[in-house]
């Protein structure tokens, strides 16, 4: 299946996100533009280069996942274009983060869901391992209790 979308063009100050449609057939998903907004103290606001996108997020798309609110995105890789104060993070830094429900030209995260992009991945690599990198820390730590030295 092809997805084609004409994206529209943003003004200054706003961005572009895909966005469900109500009718829940993936063939009205369609993009938006809507405002951006200042970073908080402890977030950073980042240009996306790119989204990793997945079966999570095609399942939401059609409405098939109760309980869940209806967005796209979770996960996505750029340049900080913008950092609160307390963000440890600047302007120019390449990242890729945790974006719950983003998937826009630009998302705030906390600055804590965000890592530096390593210079060896290309953002496209770096956008695809934020969520499968959670699973894999969560499934050691939480669940099976990993100690440090235990493998």
């Amino acid at each position: 299946m092809t997805f084609a979308r004409a994206v529209p063009a943003p003004r200054s100050g706003t961005l572009v996100e895909l966005r469900p449609a109500a009718s829940g057939l993936i063939d009205d998903v369609a993009f938006e533009v809507r405002e951006r907004r200042a970073p908080a103290p402890d977030e950073i606001e980042i240009a996306v280069r790119a989204t990793g996108l997945n079966f999570r997020d095609a399942l939401n798309a059609m409405g098939m996942l109760p309980g869940y609110a209806q967005t796209i995105g979770g996960e996505c890789a750029g340049v900080v274009a913008r950092a609160g104060a307390a963000a440890g993070f600047a302007p120019g830094d390449a990242v890729m983060a945790f974006a719950p429900g983003q998937s826009g030209s630009f998302v705030t995260v906390r600055a804590a869901d965000a890592v530096p992009k390593p210079a060896g991945l290309s953002f496209e690599q770096a956008a695809a391992l934020p969520a499968v990198s959670m699973t894999a820390i969560y499934a050691l730590e939480r669940v099976a209790r990993l100690q440090a030295g235990e493998s």
